[in-house]
């Protein structure tokens, strides 16, 4: 009885310390993207609703956002798909779980083929890493956030 007590309390450690670490890679891709940081984190939450209620309003229709692989072989990287209307283009962020960015492009097409590797060229090593989309539309500054893991096995 006593281990499973321990194991419970492991879990909920576990859990809050995955959601800790979720908020916090939040905040640091805020702070990339800024370069600053948001000074309360409940403050970058509403901006963020308020940035997507204000693109749903709009005529930024943001319809699908796919992440494809189909090989995790080396010489393939992950294909990211954007789909809707009133696009004006969109921005591809890696980053490491510990919230260092790995990779940033500026994309003007519906796709982009990352090709693994890293900021300076490198291949990037296996593991999981989270993707940041953000969809800037075509009028009044709208934008359409989209946070995503993917996992590089070679």
């Amino acid at each position: 009885m006593k281990e499973m007590t321990q194991i419970k309390t492991k879990s909920i450690a576990l859990a809050i310390v995955c959601a800790l670490l979720l908020a916090l890679t939040l905040t640091l891709q805020e702070a990339v993207a800024t370069t600053q940081k948001p000074a309360d984190l409940l403050a970058f939450i509403k901006s963020t609703e308020k940035q997507e209620a204000i693109a749903a309003q709009a005529n930024l229709q943001v319809r699908q956002i796919m992440a494809l692989s189909n090989s995790t072989k080396s010489s393939h990287g992950v294909k990211f798909v954007v789909q809707g209307q009133g696009i004006a283009g969109w921005q591809i962020q890696i980053f490491s779980l510990s919230g260092h960015p790995v990779f940033s492009q500026e994309v003007k097409t519906d796709a982009f083929t990352w090709s693994l590797t890293s900021l300076n060229g490198r291949l990037t090593a296996n593991g999981v890493y989270l993707y940041l989309i953000t969809v800037r539309g075509t009028e009044n500054g709208q934008v359409h956030t989209h946070l995503g893991k993917l996992v590089v096995a070679r």
